[in-house]
């Protein structure tokens, strides 16, 4: 039967590529651009896997999970977040929203397909005693994996044997008779590919049917690479082994192999493939090695900020030690910080570092620019100006400012914008892609910060007062009976009942946030 996967993405070449690409794998593909035209699909098709945009024209994302979710017609259908904004993937995982994993952009489509089939459940073998009377030989050097496919393999009925590598493997198969093999790609010392070769090129073992499985190689290159290695059938490797037990199952329904020599040019290709798989897998750990460290300075960022605006008592301060801390964890030497002071509609400038004498007065100039500040709070997201983009004004701004490249971070809570973050640098360093997630992320977290560090400065505000008050009265104060569900403040003789009742409510206002 055929899996149906629902694409939610506004942006039609998107789309196209993503249908191309499950198209070509046997998915059927339906399409939405809009969150009301995703709900209605949703709805009236019943959907096997959504696929969907972070970013939509007419309602974000994170917002849509939860409508989808409350479709009856969507219990316990996967969904996958689609997004190229790597701060709203990590603000899903965070909060746990309820998508089933996520995934970035631009990813390769064989990738994608990868990660779409491992939340779908693959066809099973139709018989579920297929394996009755029949021994297979699984070669792998992960012990996990060698465990799930043993006990996958004996529910169906079949004898196994393991092997930890393909030296290994071969040992067995020359001392054990086996009806099948089925090993993993990537292995060290002898590989599924060069195994698959010795397979074919001795007499006595070439008739076994091989079925190569992996997780790394998912390219159509690799499928094809394997079946002039002489494999019988090549699966991406899935959680639940589903299309591997299915490549099994159809090997061992058809014809039998033969003899397949391997010319001297396939071996040079498997050589080359290798080393290209090795490359991608040392340039993926050398991504995570880096995201790890990234991860590491956002929490350092976190924790700094969080201290800074909690421990002075004047503002002023813990935004000056707070422009300090990012500028330390970004490894930028010019910053700058402006906020937006109770109900005034015009930024002020709080915090300067790095800044030349001459620049300060071109950050207190920016204010001014009220167009490009509208346009970046608009936008919400971080906007970066560099000499060789820049036009007239932004030219300006950046000789004014000494620098060469500035990237300009708008900080929001609830909808409401706070303040601007200004990072200057003498190069292009701002423009490296991990800045984008970076200047997100603290966005986010100064946004939080700077309004619970002001609740908690006015809570404090209202207490002293409050309590001079109190301290300076002349007479005793009382607390009268509950009126109407409220306490009631009376302070006699000496201060008149509008400021006892002013007082009450202040207090009655703290007792609140309090809670």
């Amino acid at each position: 039967m055929t899996q149906v996967v629902l694409v939610v993405e506004d942006n039609a070449v998107t789309r196209k590529v993503v249908n191309l690409a499950l198209t070509g794998e046997g998915f059927a593909v339906l399409e939405a651009a809009t969150g009301a035209e995703c709900l209605e699909v949703a709805a009236r098709a019943h959907p096997d896997l959504v696929l969907q945009d972070l970013q939509l024209p007419d309602i974000d994302g994170i917002e849509l999970i939860g409508q989808l979710r409350a479709l009856p017609s969507m219990h316990g259908v996967p969904v996958v977040a689609f997004s190229g904004f790597l701060s709203r993937l990590e603000y899903g995982r965070a909060t746990a929203l309820g998508f089933t994993d996520f995934v970035p952009k631009p990813i390769e489509p064989a990738r994608l397909v990868e990660a779409i089939r491992s939340h779908l459940p693959a066809a099973e073998p139709a018989d579920p005693q297929i394996g009755a009377g029949r021994r297979v030989l699984i070669a792998d050097d992960d012990p996990v994996q060698l465990k799930i496919g043993r006990l996958r393999l004996r529910a169906l009925g079949f004898a196994v044997e393991t092997a930890g590598n393909g030296f290994e493997a071969l040992s067995i198969l020359r001392r054990t008779p086996v009806d099948a093999v089925v090993s993993d790609v990537l292995m060290p010392g002898m590989d599924g590919y060069r195994l698959c070769a010795e397979i074919r090129s001795d007499p006595a073992l070439s008739h076994l049917p091989v079925v190569l499985a992996s997780s790394s190689y998912v390219e159509q290159a690799d499928q094809m690479h394997a079946h002039r290695m002489g494999a019988t059938g090549f699966a991406v490797r899935t959680p639940d082994l589903g299309a591997v037990l299915a490549e099994l199952a159809s090997a061992l329904s058809a014809p039998r192999p033969g003899p397949c020599p391997i010319t001297a040019e396939v071996v040079a290709e498997q050589r080359d493939r290798a080393v290209q798989q090795l490359e991608r897998q040392a340039a993926m750990n050398t991504a995570f090695a880096h995201r790890a460290t990234m991860q590491a300075s956002m929490l350092s960022v976190v924790a700094g900020m969080s201290e800074a605006l909690s421990r002075h008592c004047g503002l002023g301060d813990s935004l000056s030690e707070t422009l300090a801390i990012l500028l330390d964890a970004s490894g930028v030497s010019h910053g700058a910080l402006y906020t937006y002071a109770g109900r005034s509609s015009q930024l002020a400038l709080d915090a300067v570092i790095g800044f030349s004498e001459q620049a300060r007065a071109g950050l207190e100039g920016f204010i001014a620019q009220v167009a490009l500040i509208e346009s970046v709070i608009a936008a919400k997201e971080p906007r970066l100006i560099s000499v060789g983009l820049a036009n007239v004004d932004e030219r300006a701004l950046l000789a004014a400012l000494q620098v060469s490249c500035v990237l300009l971070v708008p900080f929001t809570n609830g909808g409401d914008c706070l303040g601007l973050l200004l990072f200057g640098c003498l190069d292009q360093a701002l423009a490296g892609p991990d800045w984008a997630a970076f200047s997100r992320m603290i966005a986010v977290q100064l946004g939080q910060g700077l309004v619970l560090a002001r609740a908690v400065r006015r809570l404090a505000a209202s207490e002293r007062f409050a309590r001079a008050l109190i301290d300076q009265a002349s007479d005793s104060v009382m607390q009268q009976a509950r009126d109407a569900g409220c306490d009631r403040l009376l302070l006699m003789p000496c201060l008149p009942d509008a400021l006892a009742f002013e007082i009450h409510d202040m207090l009655a206002s703290r007792r609140h946030d309090l809670s």
